[in-house]
């Protein structure tokens, strides 16, 4: 669990840590925590972050637009920190998760913290059906997704499913970090990759997906990032 804190006042960065830190500490949880003083250091960091604390009010700059910017390529729950409540009409703009006003109470804030949790377990599993049969399908269990005209199908460890959702939607509630979409019509799990080479994929299942051409150069560096970062390589 990786979580942000963007605020230039050091007085609300410490206040804003120290509450996450208290949380943490109470929970149990697992989670690294990071802290920017602009939108633009925050951007530029390179990081994904699966919660992110977001001053309104930064300074210069503006936190929805940096957060706008974020989402292009992140999928963060977003929590806006900001002394105007005015602000939070705009919010729908860039799917504010929640926005809490100076200064923090503290239940809010628990409350936000554990609302925010949730809302990133239930986006680690997806329903699909099996021969009329509705089935809870775990993220992790994922190896591919493959496009269909009017659906989703759902290749796993134990059997394929057909889903509701189109690929576009299914790409929007799974982890960034774990998956890929090499093909239009394909997102990969980067985990089951068995082996790669400049135009085809091959999976620990033996199956073979190929990367579009424009993308191949992409697909090597986001993989081998991959492993770099010391992810699951299943063979």
């Amino acid at each position: 669990m990786n979580i942000a804190v963007c605020e230039d006042e050091p007085v609300w960065r410490r206040i804003v840590s120290e509450k996450i830190q208290e949380y943490i500490g109470k929970t149990g949880m697992q989670a690294e925590l990071r802290t920017f003083s602009s939108g633009r250091g925050f951007l530029c960091c390179g990081q994904d972050f699966d919660i992110v604390f977001m001053d309104i009010e930064l300074g210069g700059e503006n936190g929805m637009e940096v957060i706008d910017e974020y989402r292009q390529k992140s999928r963060s729950v977003n929590i806006f920190l900001t002394s105007h409540g005015e602000e939070m009409a705009n919010g729908y703009k860039v799917k504010a998760f929640r926005f809490l006003l100076k200064p923090l109470d503290d239940e809010l804030f628990s409350e936000a913290m554990g609302s925010a949790l949730r809302e990133l377990a239930s986006r680690r599993k997806l329903i699909g059906y099996q021969e009329g049969k509705q089935s809870v399908i775990f993220e992790d269990d994922i190896i591919y997704i493959e496009a269909g005209d009017k659906a989703s199908g759902i290749r796993t460890k134990n059997g394929f499913y057909m889903t509701r959702l189109m690929i576009g939607e299914m790409m929007e509630r799974i982890d960034p970090q774990n998956f890929y979409m090499p093909h239009r019509s394909y997102i990969v799990n980067l985990n089951y990759i068995e082996k790669v080479d400049k135009c085809e994929i091959i999976l620990c299942n033996g199956e073979k997906i190929r990367v579009s051409r424009l993308k191949q150069k992409e697909f090597q560096e986001r993989f081998y990032d991959h492993i770099r970062r010391g992810s699951a390589y299943v063979r």
